[in-house]
């Protein structure tokens, strides 16, 4: 798993630090991170008054939010959208992508996933080439595109 690698290791830590941003923001809620050692599909659960209220997958990036805004969009693997409408469908929960931006140590939140299981209708997806993983390589597959004006800055309300 490359999250156990050196640099998939450097992802965690970031990953930690989203999380407590959320923890401090969100102090009605409990953030949990899913198994790291584990090849889990999606990287938190938010639960509030004991209740589970919504799923995340955390993408931390290194472009800043200017870069993301001149992108439009933020590329994610179609799997983890799919990953999302599952647990959605099953759960009746949304699911939402969590981006970091690593050099403007910025956290932003989308909700991707209605409960219902219904992706928010600006996504689209394409086979795209992208890097394959944290530590390299490419590969040619099917990414989802989330507008980056879906993205909200941590505010009151989002869950």
């Amino acid at each position: 798993m490359d999250i156990l690698t050196p640099r998939g290791q450097q992802y965690v830590e970031h990953e930690k630090r989203v999380i407590e941003r959320m923890r401090s923001y969100f102090t009605d809620c409990t953030i949990s991170h899913t198994p790291i050692d584990a090849p889990a599909s999606l990287d938190i659960t938010i639960t509030r008054q004991g209740r589970l209220i919504g799923v995340g997958e955390i993408k931390c990036r290194n472009n800043s939010i200017d870069e993301f805004n001149r992108f439009g969009s933020l590329i994610l693997t179609w799997t983890k959208i799919e990953a999302l409408v599952n647990v959605a469908t099953a759960l009746y929960i949304p699911g939402f992508v969590i981006l970091y931006s690593i050099p403007d140590d910025e956290v932003l939140i989308a909700k991707a996933v209605y409960r219902d299981g219904t992706i928010a209708p600006s996504i689209f997806k394409q086979n795209t080439a992208t890097q394959q993983t944290c530590n390299g390589g490419q590969v040619t597959r099917l990414n989802g595109y989330l507008p980056i004006d879906m993205f909200r800055f941590l505010e009151p309300n989002l869950f």
